[in-house]
């Protein structure tokens, strides 16, 4: 398991690496993607923190916390560049990391966020419940039904 901030950082270098800029909510959904996808290949979280049931959907509030100074503009490494970028993650957790990332790569952030706000997604299973987070169970069953055998 990660910190969620260690995989954001990834996913930020990967994103200027390949020109491919996003937003903070974006960031979000990209974690809660990669999380999902290894929840269901491995029955067990990529992240170690939890994931939220905010209203407006699902947040990692360590990365909120790090990221919200862009507010919805697009992340940029250099303005934190004393964060580690060398997180070394094992075959099946950069699978689900890269996956989450090819999934999302062209999709918007607003998109992203619809699609996260479906009525059989994990976030708004939660939130119907009133759960303040979002069962590792929601993630994995939810996901599995992507997951090509």
């Amino acid at each position: 398991m990660h910190s969620a901030v260690e995989i954001a950082n990834k996913y930020v270098q990967l994103s200027e690496k390949e020109d491919s800029l996003f937003s903070h909510m974006k960031l979000q959904k990209l974690i809660y993607i990669a999380n999902g996808i290894y929840l269901a290949t491995n029955n067990e979280p990529l992240i170690s923190e939890r994931i939220e049931v905010w209203p407006y959907g699902p947040v990692i509030s360590i990365v909120y916390h790090t990221y919200k100074v862009f507010g919805n503009s697009n992340i940029c490494l250099d303005t934190f560049g004393h964060y580690p970028l060398n997180v070394s993650l094992n075959e099946s957790e950069n699978q689900a990391f890269l996956d989450a990332w090819k999934i999302a790569k062209e999709v918007d952030a607003v998109q992203l966020s619809n699609w996260t706000h479906n009525p059989d997604s994990p976030w708004s299973k939660a939130k119907a419940k009133s759960l303040t987070i979002i069962p590792d169970d929601y993630m994995k069953d939810y996901f599995k039904k992507f997951l090509v055998n």
